[in-house]
């Protein structure tokens, strides 16, 4: 047994303790949204399970006149078991495949990608009509890159003059901001790593 969203009970989402922490490249959050259909011939009266995994199918580098892009290819899977209306004690299953595509900056020039890992941090499905659902997935991807990237945290909130520090292609103004906290998580490579 999953999670429980909506009376729906969904597997394959990712324990918060098991969720990267550390991270030893870069962790990006994608949140996605869309509408399943089932076959025409089998019409959805309720929903018990739907079991979610996902993969990853390809990676590929593209150069930008500002850096290096990586364009991420998966899919998603949903094995969804339901009643069928006018169906009483029969359980109908239905396997849905889905493309996902994501693209993120590369950090640095130097850098290259040793392992990608997608977790579902979170699910939620809710039945549209007889032969609709509707699916929203958070997914978050922890890339691994070859080097090591530090992680600095800039509370902009104690500087009350701009000030502005730069780093190759990253150039962050810290100055006063009228909310009540803010911070920026600021990832780079430090100079001898490069």
């Amino acid at each position: 047994m999953g999670v429980v969203r909506n009376f729906i009970d969904i597997v394959g989402i990712t324990p918060e303790n098991e969720l990267p922490n550390n991270y030893k490249g870069q962790i990006i959050q994608l949140t996605n949204s869309e509408n399943i259909f089932v076959p025409e011939s089998k019409k959805i009266d309720t929903i018990f399970q739907i079991i979610v995994n996902s993969e990853i199918k390809s990676n590929r580098i593209i150069s930008a006149p500002f850096g290096k892009i990586c364009v991420i290819d998966g899919k998603k899977k949903y094995k969804i078991f339901y009643s069928s209306i006018g169906e009483r004690g029969k359980i109908e299953i239905s396997e849905i495949v889905t493309p996902f595509n994501v693209a993120i900056n590369m950090p640095h020039e130097d850098i290259m990608i040793e392992n990608i890992k997608v977790y579902l941090a979170d699910a939620y499905f809710d039945k549209i009509d007889e032969r609709t659902i509707y699916s929203y997935c958070l997914f978050i991807i922890d890339i691994y890159y070859n080097k090591i990237i530090d992680s600095k945290k800039v509370d902009l909130n104690n500087y009350n003059t701009l000030n502005t520090f730069n780093y190759p292609r990253i150039n962050i103004s810290k100055g006063n901001y009228s909310t009540n906290q803010l911070s920026i998580e600021v990832a780079f490579m430090s100079d001898d790593e490069i």
